[in-house]
């Protein structure tokens, strides 16, 4: 009778004398070695491990330390907020550049401003006809060629939508945002005037805040900048109220926690 194990049908790569085994477990012949003299080899050494280290995506910024000097906008993915900053940078310079800077000159003197290789590139081949622009009308070809299809419809759009909820921000830092968001649409169509601005954000704020605002008359104030100001004034006092009723309320929990008594 056959034993058990001789039921079991033989594999190929059971067999020692098994080809497929056999070249498993061959020693492999040593991988060719770069001869690091040769200037050829080394060059293919660094090229490969450039491609290996791609470089990491990351937002351009601009920075602009001396205002007689033209400001510097890094390589990078080009965000609508870092242009505009860099857009008020280049202004900046151009009022206090140490000689006069005709109009016709604007847009020469800031090509040399990027350091971003992509936008080099694009100048470099649209040089001649960017020379020829005014300086409102590089900042729109240059939104158009380096900012999303979308970008305000996007921006616009989350003015829009942006509420304020009291329980995670302030009416400050929430219409701070809001009015950053609109400076980038500074030049475009989609951008909001002062009384616009007013009017989106008290149709988006709670009803406790625009409950208080009517109590203090705030809406009798007319200037937009005194407005916010009123506004932040009685929305801080809410947001400390706010503040001692979270703390009562969590004291009242632990302690009832603590005694043993409380109901969910």
């Amino acid at each position: 009778m056959s034993s058990p194990q001789s039921l079991v049908p033989s594999s190929p790569l059971s067999s020692p004398h098994s080809p497929v085994l056999s070249s498993l477990l061959s020693p492999k012949p040593p991988l060719p070695r770069l001869d690091t003299s040769d200037e050829s080899s080394i060059q293919l050494i660094l090229a490969h491990t450039h491609i290996r280290r791609m470089p990491e995506s990351k937002e351009a910024t601009t920075s602009h330390p001396v205002l007689s000097r033209p400001p510097r906008l890094s390589g990078g993915k080009i965000t609508p907020v870092v242009l505009r900053a860099f857009e008020i940078q280049i202004e900046n310079y151009f009022l206090n550049a140490k000689e006069a800077i005709a109009e016709t000159d604007k847009v020469t003197r800031l090509l040399g401003c990027f350091e971003g290789p992509l936008v080099n590139q694009w100048i470099s081949q649209n040089r001649t006809r960017l020379r020829g622009l005014t300086f409102s009308a590089f900042i729109t070809e240059f939104r158009k060629r380096w900012l999303p299809k979308t970008w305000e419809q996007d921006f616009l759009r989350q003015i829009m939508r942006a509420r304020l909820d009291p329980r995670r921000s302030s009416f400050e830092d929430w219409s701070t945002e809001v009015q950053i968001i609109n400076d980038a649409l500074t030049g475009t169509t989609s951008f909001l005037t002062e009384d616009q601005m007013r009017r989106q954000l008290e149709s988006n704020i709670d009803e406790d805040l625009r409950w208080l605002l009517r109590k203090g008359k705030v809406n009798a104030v007319t200037d937009f900048a005194e407005w916010l100001e009123a506004v932040s004034e009685i929305d801080h006092d809410r947001q400390i109220d706010l503040q001692i009723e979270r703390k009562q309320v969590a004291d009242f929990i632990q302690e009832k926690t603590r005694a043993g008594t409380l109901v969910v």
